[in-house]
């Protein structure tokens, strides 16, 4: 574990974070620190699903960010071309969720906004209760609550995120994990669900009951109510949709989403990949940009003559399992283009091939479980023009 965990005292430890190079910091009182201190993985399956539907320019909100774990994960893809918002109801946990972003530079940019408030369905005050041996536990009291010991109780801001958005933002990316708040937080945000066409929400879903319970039938309920479709997320983030009427019993995350038939198979052995998923350098920016409003990927040589930078796109830095994969594009090509399959921030090559016809699969295989593959495509000399419209990826 060297190099993994350091406690700086005061009950406040920073970990690594399992499969990445980012670090959280913890409060090493609370038992779910324990997971981190030990490079444990923790929400593997809903991390796999959150991580497969985040894109560079999305706009993410981490609802219950606790420590930031996923406010990191995405922080980090959406760190030059998105936008993160931040949200921790307890004035003592967002000082921790505070440090893992300074931590990882997420803190001081411009595109990421950290707000210690309880999000629910209108803006006010809310009693929020903290566990401190359970900080992921903590939760807005509820009027006839006991309360044990070894708990705190803060008069917290309370938002509503159709409130505290500007009201032509759209949102792509949505984890809501408030502990029983869960429906109010989708009241409170349906004006941003109905103007976000690509919105996807992954929602923590307790009911803690081998029967359906009222409470969670409310929840399934209002989200098929407002044109969301809900999926089971399972092993390796794979996504199962749930008919309308069944009601799923036990602890859970369910995926919320307009477009369940693509993302379920998006999570299966077929991987759509949008150009819109891909990084782009700065002198390929501009009146000549490669990414176009519709979404497809365009080079013209001739629009590009001064411009001597190889790279045209990279990207999407997926997880992907260990097997043979084929790679198909609907692109058209004047002249041969250089494309890289790689992992670990490029550093380790898997493939590469010179393509001078998009129609055939391009094959590679992996011989380990990666979290990051990354397809770095490079004009050659030669390479006159490249149009992508999309490109599938299939485990075969």
């Amino acid at each position: 574990m060297e190099g993994q965990y350091y406690f700086l005292g005061d009950n406040v430890g920073l970990a690594k974070v399992h499969g990445t190079q980012s670090y959280i910091c913890v409060d090493t009182r609370s038992w779910e620190s324990m997971i981190f201190i030990t490079g444990g993985a923790v929400e593997p399956d809903e991390v796999e699903a959150f991580k497969r539907f985040l894109s560079p320019a999305d706009v993410v909100l981490d609802i219950g960010a606790n420590f930031g774990l996923y406010s990191l994960i995405a922080g980090d893809v959406v760190r030059d071309n998105g936008r993160l918002f931040s949200f921790e109801a307890s004035p003592h946990t967002f000082q921790f969720l505070k440090r893992t972003a300074l931590v990882n530079r997420l803190f001081w940019s411009g595109r990421n906004s950290f707000v210690n408030a309880a999000v629910s369905d209108a803006p006010g005050e809310a009693s929020f209760v903290s566990y401190m041996n359970s900080l992921g536990g903590s939760h807005i009291q509820n009027a006839s609550q006991d309360l044990p010991e070894a708990t705190v109780v803060d008069r917290v801001k309370q938002i509503s995120i159709d409130d505290f958005l500007d009201k032509d933002l759209k949102v792509d990316l949505v984890k809501i994990d408030v502990e029983g708040n869960e429906l109010n937080v989708l009241k409170g945000m349906q004006e941003v669900i109905k103007r976000s066409p690509s919105i996807r929400i992954i929602l923590e879903y307790y009911t803690n009951s081998a029967e359906p319970t009222e409470q969670g039938k409310a929840v399934l309920d209002f989200i098929w109510s407002i044109g969301l479709t809900a999926c089971s997320i399972g092993g390796k983030g794979i996504l199962t949709e749930i008919p309308k009427g069944k009601y799923p019993t036990g602890n859970l995350y369910l995926f919320l989403t307009k477009t369940p038939q693509q993302d379920v198979v998006r999570t299966s052995n077929l991987i759509a990949l949008k150009m819109r998923g891909f990084q782009y350098h700065n002198v390929y920016r501009g009146p000549s940009a490669l990414l176009h409003g519709d979404g497809t990927f365009k080079f013209e040589k001739s629009h590009h003559l001064e411009t001597t930078e190889p790279t045209l796109f990279f990207g999407p830095y997926i997880p992907l399992q260990r097997g043979r994969y084929q790679l198909r594009a609907k692109a058209e090509s004047t002249g041969p283009a250089h494309i890289t399959f790689a992992h670990d921030l490029g550093n380790t090559i898997v493939a590469q091939f010179i393509i001078d016809d998009w129609k055939s699969p391009i094959e590679f295989t992996l011989d380990i479980d990666i979290s990051d593959l990354e397809i770095i495509v490079r004009r050659t000399p030669d390479l006159e023009r490249l149009q992508i419209s999309e490109m599938e990826l299939a485990r075969i």
